[in-house]
């Protein structure tokens, strides 16, 4: 991948999967509703992820980080995907994710996860783990989705706490490249990463991965 640009990054807002307005009874808050024949279910705390209140159930967030390969940013956007059924196991989670690397690429990421099956109105302390993969435009003709980043973690409002479980030591060269090799040839516990991602938009992400890419890029000389 080349390196970005902050008109790429301003575009990439287009390409993220924002929860839709329509159908909004069909996210109806504690309670079964109708949904293509099923009913569906969603938790009120997803209503209160990060401790506000929210009329639609999501949350998005970023936050620079540090790690032995460079600086990176983060932005997450994440909704439920309600269960159809009780037998579930957890409420998962779904969403779009950016990753800004030391090379001042930005990288669309396809996210998904999972929050506890039973939750309380508020969502402080509730464990959360989240995954990624890089899911470009053309993902229908590709088979190598590297990176893929894995963090875990809790809320606590109104952030998001996690660590990377040495997934960006996995993921990315000592130089912050991407790795494309074979997963099995990474150790796979070498440096963890912690991360506290603070509720913001899109555009604060961008203005902070502009800062990265000034950093990479070479001093005009005269």
């Amino acid at each position: 991948m080349s390196q970005g640009s902050d008109q790429d990054c301003e575009e990439s807002s287009d390409r993220i999967h924002w929860l839709p307005l329509a159908g909004g009874n069909n996210l109806s808050p504690g309670r079964y509703s109708h949904h293509g024949g099923h009913r569906i279910f969603l938790s009120l705390g997803f209503f209160y992820l990060g401790g506000t209140f929210h009329i639609l159930p999501y949350w998005q967030g970023w936050r620079k980080l540090h790690a032995k390969s460079g600086d990176y940013v983060l932005f997450i956007y994440i909704h439920p995907t309600p269960s159809r059924s009780r037998l579930y196991l957890e409420n998962s989670l779904t969403g779009d994710a950016y990753v800004c690397t030391p090379r001042g690429e930005n990288i669309r990421m396809r996210l998904g996860g999972g929050m506890p099956k039973h939750l309380n109105l508020s969502t402080d302390g509730e464990p959360v783990h989240l995954y990624m993969y890089h899911r470009p435009w053309n993902a229908a003709f590709m088979v190598d989705r590297s990176p893929r980043l894995e963090f875990r973690g809790q809320w606590r409002n109104p952030s998001l706490v996690m660590d990377d479980h040495g997934s960006i030591a996995r993921a990315f060269q000592p130089d912050g490249a991407v790795y494309h090799g074979s997963g099995a040839k990474r150790p796979y516990l070498t440096e963890i990463v912690p991360i506290t991602l603070n509720s913001g938009s899109y555009s604060q992400f961008c203005e902070s991965c502009a800062s990265v890419r000034q950093l990479t890029q070479p001093a005009d000389k005269h």
